[in-house]
């Protein structure tokens, strides 16, 4: 039996926040991740450009630093430079948005997304992102973990059996055998919960049932869309690489090929998001192995397209893909309080100060789902978004928490997970230190230690 004081679950952006934050306050921690290294969408699906939000302080910000103190050509800021939505007659056309390192950025910059500005394009110019080598940000990571001093990272494994009853998770059985016993959990997977008995969500809601206009008036099984990134690199001649056998030159799942967001790296490499690759539900109905070799045949298709129409990518070569999709959406937990559509319409005025714990401002966004890009409006998530229906001892921190469909799909950046991840990690050491279940813990402390510890809230 391995104990603990906190397990986390999932070592994406949100594990990670949530471990860390704990560990800093002097907590017992496992960290739990199921593959080999942390970082999930960030690292190995090549989510490494950070767009411009609001709220990214506290956790966010110190990531940034070290990353920038460890390796100061891995992370950079970016801008964009080119856009299929912004006229311009002196630049050749270009398949969406191109985002160039700016050597001039401050991290203070990618804290708005501009997005409420009236004029778009203007909005678009002002917007400044991160962007940093995957590899430079496990590394960061793992060393603030072990800093600490108090976190324990096991990789390479996963829940396969819980013990929960009444509301309180007790022990877990992982892949490898091992037994697990924590005081307190937070799930930054979506695992846990499910095998606790709570709640999942999964599609988009009927309008009725949060008030949504937005919302279908029926509920409907669409998902956000699912990005298979890829990095190129300049090469010294141009070429057109040639196609893998048995894949078609044209664009078989849409009736074209879509845009993309190529943002580039201090080295001069790009990362390539195609918008999206695939739809989320088409994503869910594959088997998972029948899935993998679906999205890199259409990254290969959609290269050998960006090739063959826009001469300036002949000077570059597919460098690699990553290994993972980008899920921007999937099951989520049923929480004591759901974030909704009217909470990112209406805006943090509208809302409850005192039960806020993260700040975001990104648009209502969905890739593969038609429409999007509504609002822009500052807006906070209430800390009972994190809390699972009818527990008391765990959390869920993530894509996963206690949000709608259309909440989902603004708040779903990596450094608004990172915030979520730190909220959820510090209402773990109050709950200790209380001895309060989660539901009980007012969100005031919560947000009180947040503070003193850096978030601006």
């Amino acid at each position: 039996m391995v104990s603990c004081q906190l397990a986390v679950i999932g070592a994406g952006s949100a594990g990670c926040g949530a471990a860390l934050a704990a560990s800093r306050l002097g907590i017992d921690t496992i960290l739990v991740e199921n593959y080999q290294r942390i970082g999930g969408t960030s690292t190995f699906a090549g989510v490494n450009c950070y767009e411009p939000v609001a709220g990214a302080t506290g956790i966010s910000r110190r990531i940034f630093q070290e990353m920038q103190r460890n390796d100061s050509a891995g992370v950079g800021f970016y801008r964009i430079t080119r856009h299929c939505m912004i006229p311009d007659e002196a630049a050749h056309p270009f398949p969406g948005s191109e985002q160039r390192i700016d050597p001039a950025g401050r991290y203070e910059d990618t804290l708005r997304s501009h997005m409420e500005e009236q004029e778009f394009s203007r909005a678009l110019r002002l917007r400044r992102g991160i962007i940093f080598e995957p590899e430079l940000f496990c590394r960061t990571v793992e060393g603030l973990l072990a800093q600490s001093g108090c976190c324990r990272l096991r990789t390479g494994v996963a829940p396969a059996a819980v013990e929960c009853r009444d509301g309180v998770l007790r022990r877990m059985v992982l892949t490898d055998g091992t037994r697990l016993e924590a005081a307190r959990w937070i799930d930054c997977s979506g695992a846990v919960a499910a095998q606790c008995g709570c709640r999942m969500l999964f599609g988009q809601e009927a309008s009725g049932r949060y008030g949504e206009s937005g919302a279908p008036k029926f509920p409907e099984p669409v998902l956000n869309g699912v990005s298979q990134i890829f990095r190129i690199r300049p090469a010294a001649d141009d070429a057109v690489e040639p196609l893998p056998a048995g894949i078609p030159a044209g664009c078989w799942w849409a009736a074209q090929f879509p845009m993309a967001c190529i943002t580039e790296y201090p080295n001069g490499d790009f990362n390539c998001n195609m918008l999206p690759t695939m739809s989320g539900l088409e994503f869910y109905a594959f088997e998972a192995g029948a899935v993998s070799a679906e999205l890199k045949r259409r990254v290969y298709a959609f290269w050998h397209y960006l090739q063959t129409t826009f001469p300036e990518f002949r000077r570059f070569r597919l460098h690699h893909i990553f290994p993972r999709p980008g899920c921007r959406d999937g099951y989520r937990v049923l929480c004591r309080r759901m974030l909704t559509e009217r909470d990112i319409l209406g805006g943090l005025a509208r809302q409850k100060r005192d039960e806020i714990i993260a700040l975001c401002d990104h648009p209502l966004d969905f890739h593969g789902r038609g429409g999007g890009g509504r609002s822009g409006l500052l807006y906070g998530i209430p800390y009972h978004s994190l809390v699972p229906a009818g527990m008391k001892n765990l959390l869920a921190a993530g894509r996963m928490a206690g949000f709608s469909a259309l909440a989902a799909s603004s708040c779903r950046l990596s450094r608004t997970m990172l915030q979520l991840g730190e909220a959820a990690g510090t209402a773990a050491y109050l709950s200790l230190e209380r001895r309060e279940d989660f539901p009980e813990l007012p969100p005031g402390v919560v947000r009180e230690l947040l503070q003193d510890g850096g978030v601006e809230l």
